[in-house]
């Protein structure tokens, strides 16, 4: 069971880069100027498709990695991964495994949007360091991807999780005063 969920999560880490790329490609920012120009916006500013392609490419890529972070799958792949002794020890684990897929979702998904393939072929032709000039190149040609990424997860996804951690907080109020109150 061990290997077959190791190889499960591999192909996860892998299949899940298409929907990403796929969608993420749908709000490019020619994709975008191809789409008003059918529906016949004519006084939208090129600055605007671009600050709306941004925005829109980080909110869907935030949007499948909550679909997938909180949904307990990879939590479930550790598990059955190998044998822990604790609940912890397996919840540690799939917070690592969380770790490296944020980081393949953003890098691979985001960085080589479209060309993954095209990577992958050069890497097998000139080495691993050919990866390395490849992501040198394409971070400076996605810094306004990375800068839309960031302020979106900053002020709108962790004051989301915020909020939701003040409802259960409200939540636990009447469950301490009706013990507090039983005790007494």
């Amino acid at each position: 069971i061990s290997l077959a969920a190791t190889t499960a999560i591999v192909f996860f880490f892998l299949l899940w880069n298409v929907p990403v790329v796929f969608t993420q490609s749908l709000v490019s920012a020619d994709s975008l100027a191809v789409l008003l120009e059918k529906l016949n916006v004519k006084d939208v500013d090129d600055e605007a498709v671009y600050w709306a392609s941004d925005w829109l490419s980080s909110l869907i890529l935030l949007l499948m990695q909550i679909l997938t972070l909180y949904t307990g799958i990879l939590l479930y792949l550790s598990k059955k991964q190998t044998h822990f002794s604790s609940e912890s020890q397996a919840a540690l684990s799939a917070f690592h495994k969380m770790w490296a897929f944020n980081f393949f979702i953003v890098m691979l998904a985001s960085v080589f949007v479209g060309s993954l393939y095209t990577a992958a072929v050069d890497i097998v032709s000139y080495g691993l360091c050919n990866l390395f000039n490849a992501v040198a190149q394409a971070i400076p040609d996605n810094s306004t991807f990375f800068m839309s990424y960031m302020l979106t997860e900053t002020l709108l996804i962790v004051p989301l999780l915020d909020f939701l951690q003040v409802w259960s907080l409200l939540l636990s109020v009447p469950e301490l005063l009706c013990t507090a109150l039983g005790s007494a």
